[in-house]
């Protein structure tokens, strides 16, 4: 029997603001445990929360960037849950008012068909605390382990009260790789507007994978399990497509699948069991009593939606339409900074194919182009040098160098650098003659008809010029030389 999977991908995303959700603690990764914390967060008594108006911001922009319905009125309401990780016994969420429902997210590739996965809704909630784990090894040290049946727990409240979106797909996703394409594309996105930095590795964006199987033309959904622990894109991919065949091999079998959470051991490439899965009754959800309701006004979903940027995928598809290729034109909006840097190139009049070029290999080799003082009217100069042989492409890479790290005029590095090109007149003819004369070998095997010979001597003359001779004009007096 063939089976297939049902996906629907829950992902975290912590939002880039300065302080967290319900009061003025600071959004921070990396200050010492227990630093970030105050009466609100650890939810001590006679502590009232006020709503951060930057993380709805944030929150609606994300909303209407995925297509998302936003409904005037929504509220939060208490999810009640006793763990570690949240110090008020409660986690104060979103149920069913949330800020935003009903998106799409196209995950193919330009030039491909259009594959949407549908957004069942986005919520606003207040992260976690986390929760560090240690065993002993074997000299009896503790050491961290992940996971939670280990010998020591701590935990720090830093995360806790971070604004947090959670973003709930419809379970139209069939595979590991279209959930990893999800993951990236919607990554993608929200770092493109600068709603979170969505770094994994720090936990700024986290992906929960709730998955069933079931055979192929049947309409009911098998029974799903929820995976946890992944943090990275190739650990979702790794982590999903591990657990589908898992769950294929016990129904197989006859057996059945438990509803429960499990968790990716990264080291063992495995799925394991962690607890038994929780329905949404088992949290009792009740409306948050210290906050009222929100309301999103038409005048401020409007200025949410004037700030709405050109969006990759759109940015992308226009410059294939442009005339650059689907792989280039995915270059180039593979961060807002470069892409940005490539509009004001093109509105300086260059040339968008030899501009990418420059940008995806040239500077994109020399490292991260935000922190370098490169302009695009510096890379623009350097190209008009270069295209009016005034220096060749050797010297333009070390002048690219200097515009890079300390920015500047192309002509004044060429001149400082010495690096002018020589393309005709005397000296040239000078020293192609020189070349002739000091080369008695390849100038016979030319003239005995391998042509190939002709490149050594041009070498030769790039070498005495210190690379500074036009290879063309080079190319073109040897030839006057050796056939007049």
């Amino acid at each position: 029997m063939q089976y297939e999977a049902v996906i629907g991908l829950e992902v975290h995303v912590e939002l880039a603001t300065h302080s967290k959700l319900f009061c003025g603690c600071a959004n921070r990764f990396g200050a010492p445990p227990n630093s970030l914390v105050c009466p609100i967060c650890l939810g001590l008594p006679g502590s009232l929360p006020v709503v951060n108006e930057k993380a709805v911001e944030l929150h609606l922009l994300a909303a209407k960037a995925l297509q998302c319905q936003v409904p005037a009125l929504s509220k939060f309401d208490r999810k009640n849950y006793f763990y570690p990780d949240m110090p008020k016994d409660f986690q104060t969420s979103q149920y069913d008012q949330p800020l935003a429902a009903h998106g799409r997210l196209v995950i193919s590739e330009l030039g491909e068909a259009e594959k949407v996965i549908n957004i069942t809704r986005i919520h606003l909630e207040e992260d976690t605390g986390k929760s560090i784990h240690f065993k002993r090894n074997a000299q009896g040290e503790l050491v961290p382990d992940r996971l939670a049946s280990s010998e020591l727990s701590l935990v720090d409240y830093n995360r806790a009260g971070v604004p947090l979106m959670e973003i709930v797909s419809e379970p139209e996703i069939r595979t590991a790789d279209e959930a990893s394409s999800y993951l990236q594309k919607m990554r993608e996105i929200l770092v493109w507007l600068g709603i979170s930095d969505c770094r994994m590795e720090e936990g700024s964006m986290r992906c929960d994978a709730n998955i069933s199987v079931r055979p192929v033309g049947q309409q009911e959904f098998g029974t799903k399990a929820e995976i946890k622990n992944m943090n990275s894109f190739k650990s979702v991919r790794d982590a999903v497509d591990y657990e589908i065949q898992r769950q294929i091999k016990v129904v197989s079998e006859g057996g059945k699948v438990i509803q429960e959470t499990r968790g990716w051991d990264e080291a063992r490439k495995l799925t394991i069991s962690m607890r038994s899965k929780e329905d949404a009754h088992d949290y009792r959800y009740f409306p948050e009593p210290d906050l009222p309701p929100l309301e999103i006004s038409p005048e401020w979903l409007a200025r949410i939606e004037k700030n709405l940027a050109e969006l990759p995928r759109q940015r992308s598809q226009r410059y294939l339409d442009g005339g650059l290729s689907a792989y280039d034109a995915g270059l180039m909006v593979q961060s807002r900074t470069l892409s940005d840097f490539f509009e004001q190139c093109l509105s300086l009049g260059a040339d968008a194919k030899e501009v990418s070029n420059w940008l995806a290999n040239e500077v994109a080799r020399l490292g991260n182009l935000g922190e370098s003082r490169l302009t695009p009217e510096g890379l623009i100069e350097l190209l008009n040098q270069l295209s009016q042989s005034k220096i060749n492409r050797q010297g333009a890479r070390q002048v690219l160098e200097k515009l890079y790290g300390e920015g500047g005029q192309a002509a004044e590095w060429i001149e400082k650098l010495g690096l002018a090109q020589i393309s005709g007149g005397d000296e040239l003819k000078q020293m192609v003659q020189q070349t002739v004369e000091a080369n008695p070998g390849p100038v016979g095997e030319y003239k005995a008809g391998k042509e190939k010979a002709l490149n050594q001597l041009v070498g030769q003359v790039m070498k005495q010029s210190k690379g500074r001779a036009n290879a063309a004009e080079v190319m073109r007096i040897l030839k006057e030389v050796l056939d007049g």
